[in-house]
């Protein structure tokens, strides 16, 4: 078989034929930050030319997740004001926000961490008090879900089109249906909404899936050739059950996955947890790829043997690979993981070697130079 370039060795993965090698292709924003000092195109491009892989970048156009996110341009909705005050309490800052709507008041509290590496690269802020806390709250959200048109950027294909065989671009149309529905909710409050109000449960969902939708939509209309949909606050990890992932999340899944497939797309499905109880709906969703198959040591419950046996041919697959083996393991440990992925998961084509989430940053160069030595010296077909 002829040398395939980055971009159709993923598309030969994808389209479920043979690829001339295994490609690679983790998730490593994290240390491409630290490493690089930043995780854009041209820090992309830099990384490529040092440890030759096939990179899936992924570009994220979400408007912003207003449940979530405080600190915004506010001047582009027409229909709200804001209030904020703040303290500092044990390091932390925390926001209390008033928004006003024509339909009523919503309020929130947030806290934030100082930019110490103790919190981690770039910590995220933790939700301490959600907005939507009734029935009557969801119509005044309507006013907080941004027009896609005001607030999207479709230069995802120009990214694409610089990016040209070296690799393939996939977009995030927005943060998520579980993260408007968590972020808006409260997480424990989420988990607990579907026994203590239903209703509200099933009504919060309803209307920010279909505004997701339209986020979805938008890309897919401005070229978007992939698309990256995440569902982490609503997988098994997070504490919801086989049986509400089914009769509630899934029936977004399957629709979104059609509506992505009817424009020609593919669809790649994300979940960084326990999915094991959960293959057999993975087919009815006829998603395309499904990362990150996270092992037992990785904090997911995957079998790569198993996984491969009832996925083979139908979905493809990426991930695996431990993070936390490349950022404290040793060279052997990654060289013998990495080794066994490409053994079982990427026997007969139908996979990218990939890790459990991003490479972290302070994983030593050497685990992560491992990785990509022993994906390219066992990735041979």
């Amino acid at each position: 078989m002829n040398e395939m370039t980055s971009r159709e060795r993923l598309l030969a993965v994808l389209n479920k034929t043979m690829p001339d090698r295994i490609p690679i292709s983790p998730r490593m924003s994290y240390w491409m930050r630290d490493y690089y000092g930043g995780s854009g195109y041209f820090e992309l491009m830099k990384m490529r030319n040092e440890f030759s892989f096939d990179p899936i970048f992924q570009i994220d156009i979400s408007p912003p997740n207003f449940p979530y996110t405080q600190f915004i341009d506010y001047s582009k909705f027409d229909d709200i004001t804001v209030d904020m005050k703040s303290e500092r309490k044990d390091r932390m800052l925390y926001v209390d926000r008033t928004i006003h709507t024509p339909k009523g008041i919503l309020t929130d509290r947030m806290f934030y961490a100082p930019n110490d590496p103790i919190f981690g690269l770039g910590p995220n802020p933790e939700k301490a008090v959600g907005l939507v806390k009734t029935i009557d709250d969801l119509e005044k959200m309507a006013y907080l879900l941004p027009d896609p048109e005001k607030f999207c950027n479709s230069n995802f294909s120009l990214v694409d089109k610089a990016l040209g065989d070296n690799g393939i671009v996939e977009v995030r149309p927005h943060s998520g249906v579980d993260h408007l529905l968590v972020d808006s909710l409260g997480f424990e409050n989420a988990l607990m909404m579907l026994y203590d109000d239903p209703e509200l449960f099933k009504a919060a969902l309803k209307m920010f899936h279909t505004y997701y939708k339209r986020c979805l939509i938008f890309a897919l209309e401005r070229g978007a050739k992939i698309i990256f949909e995440s569902w982490y606050n609503c997988s098994l990890s997070a504490g919801w059950s086989p049986a509400v992932w089914r009769e509630y999340f899934m029936p977004c899944i399957i629709e979104d996955a059609a509506i992505t497939h009817s424009y020609g797309a593919y669809f790649h499905f994300y979940d960084d947890g326990k999915i094991m109880p959960l293959l057999d709906d993975f087919k009815q969703i006829k998603m395309d790829l499904l990362s990150t198959l996270c092992s037992k040591e990785s904090g997911g419950d995957v079998d790569a043997v198993i996984i491969k046996e009832k996925l083979d041919k139908v979905i493809s697959l990426k991930g695996y690979v431990s993070l936390t083996k490349i950022l404290m393991g040793t060279v052997k440990e990654v060289e013998e993981m990495t080794q066994y992925a490409c053994e079982v998961l990427g026997k007969g084509g139908g996979y990218i070697l990939g890790t459990s989430d991003s490479i972290r940053n302070g994983s030593p160069i050497e685990n992560v130079r491992a990785f990509f030595e022993t994906g390219r010296r066992y990735g041979k077909y």
